[in-house]
């Protein structure tokens, strides 16, 4: 374990602080890679603490302590961003990260940087490689024990090298320090009990999550796994997206009177663009899906 009380810099002499509630070490939330105190950084650190405190203080452990935060996106497949779009995808993906002495906490937050209540956690112990690379549109790739591997990208210039300098003391601390998961896995919110995939129920507390038994009737409504799966804007363009497939299968049957087309060329237009919307309706599902196999509280 990677002790609280451990340098982290040269020549800066750590300072473990209380702070509304949490444990922090001052001289490495807001300082850059070289041990600097960053204005910017400071600022930056006090807004993600300020969106995420009320949950950090039910969350973290009694010895735990806030080393860092920062800005990211997880790994979005590349059949979410042809479906989706990059932009989009660029928006359901976003992410705050804490790292902490023990682990690495993953919260998934809203365009405005507030929770959205689904919550992953990694233990140091648990990683077996840490590679931080990117420039502009800095990432980070976590091998866990068990092979499975988890990516973020997006991280900003100033955060891709303090991570560097974070993983490089974190991992060499931690190797005696594995859990049973080996892995990132995903925690209840309210009690902190890991959550079970395909299991919507907490089994320490019995909060619900939304779960996949409803996807298939609520494709049927326009926009309504989005709606379901807490994505109002996505949803939307959906609804303008799928009125605009049925107006030209309505627009194509309409044109059976037309010699030039005739009922069985009306018809086969018809069934090209209702082939499309199903298309589109698979999609919602699979998005839908992913959305909430990462756990997103029914209340």
């Amino acid at each position: 374990m990677f002790v609280p009380s451990t340098p982290l810099h040269a020549e800066v002499f750590p300072r473990l602080l209380p702070r509304e509630g949490l444990q922090v070490r001052e001289d490495i939330l807001y300082t850059n890679h070289k041990g600097e105190e960053k204005k910017g950084i400071r600022k930056g650190a006090e807004k993600i603490l300020g969106q995420l405190g009320d949950a950090l203080q039910k969350i973290l452990e009694p010895n735990e302590v806030i080393l860092y935060v920062a800005a990211a996106r997880r790994e979005a497949g590349l059949l979410e961003q042809m479906t989706m779009g990059y932009a989009v995808a660029n928006v359901v993906t976003m992410t705050t990260l804490v790292f902490t002495n023990l682990r690495l906490l993953h919260f998934r937050v809203k365009r405005d940087g507030r929770w959205n209540r689904s919550l992953r956690s990694l233990h140091w112990g648990d990683v077996a490689t840490a590679k931080v690379s990117g420039w502009l549109n800095g990432q980070l790739q976590l091998t866990c024990r068990n092979g499975t591997k988890e990516k973020y990208w997006g991280l900003s210039s100033d955060d891709r090298r303090k991570i560097q300098v974070l993983v490089d003391a974190l991992l060499p601390a931690s190797q005696g320090d594995a859990s049973g998961a080996q892995s990132m896995r995903s925690l209840c919110p309210q009690c902190r009990a890991p959550l079970t995939a395909g299991n919507y129920s907490c089994m320490g507390c019995g909060l619900g999550f939304k779960d996949e038994s409803s996807l298939l009737w609520r494709a049927l409504i326009p926009g309504g796994v989005y709606f379901y799966t807490g994505h109002p804007v996505l949803a939307a363009f959906v609804i303008l997206g799928e009125l605009y497939i049925l107006l030209l299968i309505v627009l194509s049957l309409a044109a059976s009177s037309d010699p030039e087309i005739g009922p069985e060329g009306a018809i086969g237009a018809a069934l090209i663009f209702a082939f499309l919307l199903l298309v589109e309706k698979l999609i919602t599902i699979y998005h839908g899906r992913k959305f909430l196999r990462e756990f997103i509280p029914a209340s």
